[in-house]
């Protein structure tokens, strides 16, 4: 994986990682923009990570690609 999307953006209850694979795997970790992990586990592109516990703002998500490649998109949680 060497880039990715976040839908829907902004979100509301859940989030997806697009990639051209959609079986790509990999660790993620979200963090408000203090840098402060909010939330973080495993899961495969195009699967639902559930966000709906975690307050309306703007967060980061780092993923961990299974090469230890490190990515980062800005995304925001609106309801």
């Amino acid at each position: 994986m060497s880039s990715f999307f976040i839908v829907p953006n902004p979100a509301s209850n859940y989030i997806q990682v697009e990639t051209k694979n959609s079986r790509d795997k990999f660790d993620y970790m979200i963090m408000d923009t203090a840098g402060r992990k909010i939330q973080s586990g495993t899961s495969f592109a195009n699967d639902n990570i559930n966000i709906d516990t975690i307050f309306s703002g703007h967060y980061i998500i780092e993923i961990k690609t299974e090469n230890d490649s490190i990515l980062r998109k800005k995304f925001i949680i609106s309801r």
